[in-house]
């Protein structure tokens, strides 16, 4: 493992920040760049472009499969969530979405936009609440069962949002963590990509996805299978997809589990487009589209790794040789019992040397860069088997040897590492339901307890806090789970 004091003496010159070396891959001049919402004008012709798509998919008849509801009902029978390819599957269930709304239009260059939930400070874009086609309240869809538009109704979801037009979702006390920039940093300069993608699904991901749709016990679309029936959503997962794609443009390797969807997608003039693969979506040249935060090159297969030192500006070969951080299990502990609502439940965790652990150093991949770069290691926990409740509508925070822990505590406190909460697997639309594990990053958290002088060397508490996010959630729901282990990252 390499130290501090071993990397010292060697070099210094890593420690210096990398020169930014955006990559995307070439592409046609009619591709589509996705662009910030959050940062755009409300009399932006996206939002207008977007509201006019959208209405044209809610007339289409029941047969046309570009309808807006046969859309939605793709996610509901055939997403992933809770699996390696979560970021696969959705990346061409968003592109051939794209695709219908630029037909529907009659604009080739078409191109969604993303919800950059960090730089709006988590607020859903004014549009969404303004323009009547955005926003999810003013039609008239699931909530009416009579509708000959959507016919039956198969889900108990309404067009509703339980997020305010002002609100931010950093204003939540349950969910604050998962969009602070601290977060979304751990998120961006992991190089492992099971953390990588549990941590993305897992918090910011999940966690919007309640707060907009299910917060309060508005039992809103976002909050379930049919989330996609909320326009919100489409730019919600583009932002997924930004993060992603940036991570693999850095020279990050994605898993692949060579998955085929058959039979899930229908391109812009309603047809079937046939079986697509996890190994199809690895590729970002492959498809359409860029975003506006990666700068033009040439690059084929964005999965490929990159020659880190051909591209290392600051000509330090040195750092392009060192081998990235592998996570390494440094303890772990058993589950005491199943999380219960409002009651603190504490794993004891036995560690090996954890003040070594934290002052080592890990190499990675640096966010927007090219190069490989170092900062101190991070420690990050899998809890391990976690079963989803019968009542979803609960947020659990991770805390770290907290004294003062009530059911109040806001998940921005600094001994939070993190919030997670039950949608996915095995939650509203749980087809990939069973025990699955969850990664919260403790870094942050653990140097608080470190400076206050409470940090042993061989162990610390984990402690879960289960809080309800709607009313009528029973105060004997059970949230099982194995227990933890503790990896260096």
């Amino acid at each position: 493992m390499l130290t501090r004091r071993s990397f010292l003496a060697v070099t210094t010159v890593g420690l210096a920040a990398p020169a930014i070396l955006r990559y995307r891959p070439a592409w046609s001049a009619a591709a589509r760049v996705r662009r910030n919402a959050s940062t755009m004008a409300p009399t932006d012709p996206f939002f207008s472009d977007y509201a006019q798509a959208v209405e044209a998919m809610h007339q289409l008849p029941v047969s046309d499969q570009r309808n807006w509801r046969n859309q939605a009902l793709i996610h509901i029978r055939h997403c992933t969530h809770g699996v390696s390819d979560f970021t696969h599957w959705h990346r061409w269930y968003v592109s051939y979405f794209e695709q219908i709304c630029s037909k529907l239009i009659g604009k080739p260059d078409f191109a969604l936009a993303y919800w950059d939930w960090e730089e709006s400070k988590s607020k859903v874009p004014d549009p969404f609440f303004d323009l009547p086609k955005l926003n999810v309240v003013q039609w008239n869809d699931q909530s009416n069962e009579q509708s000959d538009n959507w016919g039956p109704g198969r889900v108990t979801t309404i067009g509703a949002r339980g997020i305010a037009r002002a609100q931010t979702m950093t204003s939540i006390p349950q969910f604050a963590n998962s969009f602070l920039k601290t977060t979304l940093d751990s998120i961006r300069g992991q190089s492992d990509f099971e953390i990588f993608t549990g941590l993305l699904e897992g918090q910011p991901h999940g966690n919007a996805h309640v707060a907009v749709g299910s917060l309060h016990g508005a039992r809103g679309h976002m909050g379930s299978g049919m989330s996609s029936l909320d326009p919100i959503f489409w730019l919600h997962h583009c932002n997924i997809d930004r993060i992603w794609a940036e991570w693999q443009v850095t020279g990050n390797t994605s898993d692949d589990p060579k998955n085929t969807y058959p039979d899930s997608f229908y391109d812009a003039d309603g047809k079937p487009v046939g079986s697509k693969t996890s190994t199809g979506a690895l590729s970002l040249g492959s498809f359409d589209y860029i975003y506006d935060t990666i700068e033009p090159t040439v690059i084929g297969q964005i999965s490929e790794k990159l020659d880190l030192q051909k591209f290392d500006a600051g000509g330090n070969s040195m750092m392009a040789k060192l081998n990235l951080t592998t996570p390494a299990s440094i303890g772990s502990g058993a589950s005491p019992g199943p999380a219960l609502p409002n009651i603190e439940r504490a794993v004891d965790v036995k560690v090996t040397d954890l003040v070594q652990a934290l002052s080592e150093v890990r190499v990675f991949h640096a966010p927007e860069t090219s190069l490989k770069a170092i900062e101190p290691s991070r420690i990050v926990a899998r809890l391990e088997g976690v079963e989803t409740p019968q009542n979803t509508d609960i947020a659990v925070g991770v805390f770290v040897n907290c004294p003062y822990l009530t059911p109040e505590t806001p998940s921005d406190d600094k001994l939070c590492a993190g919030v997670f909460s039950f949608f996915g697997p095995g939650g509203p639309h749980g087809h990939h339901g069973g025990p699955r594990n969850v990664y919260i990053d403790l870094t942050d958290a653990l140097r608080s307890v470190a400076s206050q002088g409470r940090l042993a060397g061989n162990g610390f508490k984990v402690q879960l806090m289960a809080v309800p996010v709607a009313e009528g959630v029973p105060a004997d729901t059970r949230i099982p789970f194995k227990g933890v282990t503790i990896l260096s990252a």
